[in-house]
């Protein structure tokens, strides 16, 4: 009761849209070939990195800028300007460990959005902070899932739910698997007949010892990502929707709260509801707002506060929670919450 009223009733200033705009590396923790690749460019190459790439299923990639989460509960646009490539790449999958590398080309490579959070992690438990960003919690939630095009970099948008301190973090999960390094040993087993003369010098040179460099060499199936921009909280009107569905158009005073209680009452309990139903609810609320003034709160805050209250009481009640039936014979509104 508490989160959903807390989601649907906003008595404060509407708040400020922000606008990120990023570029790679998006991901600053991963290391294995998410490390290699960072590298390449920044020691290597010494230049901007161009792009981040998802090589394996199982491994996601944050959105480290954001990754204290957004300011506030609200609607993002969260855009990712993204391809597919190597798709069809001449790569003999039975030949890894385990005869597959469990990717199917036929499919379109597909892109994960999620929201995470580091909510309940104790920032100096590094490994702890790293497994948050780069593996998949429980309290991840699916946001969006695009087939990404091959071959031309495509803008892909979404507009997502992000409570306040969840971030954006993206996954390949048809992706092929990067377990027992099949994907690594297959390529360092096959260097001669994957890479052409070109191709085969840049490997030589660069001159790498890691196993988790290799990739980046090779044309194995992945999804590259350039550049992602997330801007919200999106509001077209304030209050939002559901606030205005419970208070109307009006600003609140305590003088309404009966009002409030029955109308919201009939919706929860989904049936026509009398004033004498929600006495005791305003009587709560009554209650409430005189503590709250008594706490030093102001008049505005102590009535918003005490009906706020009052809406979690309803929605905490058995009329809301079970379906009444007091005789055999059902009545419509009986009939109509069964169904």
């Amino acid at each position: 009761a508490d989160d959903v009223v807390g989601r649907a009733v906003h008595f404060e200033p509407q708040p400020e849209e922000q606008q990120w705009s990023l570029d790679p590396p998006f991901d600053r923790t991963s290391l294995g070939i998410a490390y290699g690749e960072r590298m390449y460019y920044s020691r290597r190459l010494r230049q901007p990195q161009p792009y981040q790439s998802l090589f394996y299923r199982g491994r996601w990639l944050p959105v480290e800028d954001l990754r204290e989460g957004v300011p506030v509960s609200g609607w993002y646009s969260v855009r990712v300007l993204a391809e597919a490539k190597f798709r069809d790449a001449d790569i003999d999958h039975k030949k890894m460990f385990g005869g597959t590398s469990l990717f199917d080309p036929n499919q379109p490579l597909r892109l994960v959005l999620e929201a995470g959070t580091l909510a309940g992690i104790d920032p100096a438990n590094k490994d702890a902070v790293t497994q948050a960003l780069v593996q998949h919690r429980s309290s991840d939630r699916l946001l969006a899932t695009w087939d990404v095009p091959d071959d031309t970099p495509t803008w892909l948008e979404a507009r997502v739910w992000l409570e306040q301190g969840q971030f954006p973090k993206f996954s390949f999960p048809n992706g092929p698997t990067g377990s027992n390094y099949r994907l690594v040993q297959y390529v360092k087993e096959n260097i001669y007949t994957l890479l052409d003369k070109e191709q085969l010098a840049a490997y030589e040179a660069a001159n790498y010892s890691g196993d988790w460099f290799h990739l980046l060499f090779f044309e194995t199936p992945r999804i590259r990502i350039h550049q992602i921009a997330c801007d919200g909280p999106i509001h077209e009107q304030w209050p939002p929707p559901s606030h205005r569905a419970i208070f109307g158009d009006q600003p609140y005073n305590s003088a309404a709260a009966g009002e409030v209680l029955r109308g919201f009452a009939e919706r929860a309990w989904r049936r026509p509801v009398q004033a004498a139903e929600v006495a005791s609810i305003n009587r709560l609320v009554e209650t409430a707002e005189q503590a709250a003034s008594a706490a030093g709160a102001t008049a505005e805050q102590a009535a918003q506060s005490a009906i706020k209250r009052g809406l979690k009481a309803v929605l905490c009640t058995p009329e809301f929670l079970y379906r009444e039936e007091r005789n055999d014979q059902l009545t419509s509104y009986e009939i109509a919450s069964r169904l």
